[in-house]
């Protein structure tokens, strides 16, 4: 899945997400991402979907406020976090992908500096 920052995209709400919807960020949409990058161990062995999440949430949350503008704890909108696989780790992919996106409603525009 080649996911970059600034791509607003539709899909994605499943435990495990093999592709997405490309879309205009001008159209509506359900995620944005806004932080992309990779886990930094070099290890071989899988590090568990815990310690992945748990890396890429509290690394997305830091990310969030200078995305977006203003403090998660005060935000309306939802981070998201998305961590390789077992299967895509084998194939050597690290990347953590940080998303925002609106509980009850499709966002329309990116998020960036929103202060929502």
């Amino acid at each position: 899945m080649d996911i970059r920052e600034g791509q607003c995209f539709n899909g994605g709400g499943e435990e495990e997400v093999a592709e997405v919807q490309d879309v205009p960020c001008e159209e509506p949409h359900d995620s944005e991402v806004y932080a992309v990058f990779d886990y930094p161990a070099q290890e071989d062995d899988y590090p568990g979907n815990d310690v992945l999440r748990d890396y890429g949430d509290a690394e997305c949350r830091d990310r969030f406020d200078d995305f977006v503008g203003i403090d998660y704890e005060q935000s309306e909108l939802v981070m998201g976090t998305l961590w390789p696989s077992t299967d895509t780790w084998a194939m050597g992919d690290r990347a953590i992908v940080c998303t925002v996106s609106a509980e009850e409603e499709q966002l329309t525009g990116s998020m960036k500096g929103s202060r929502r």
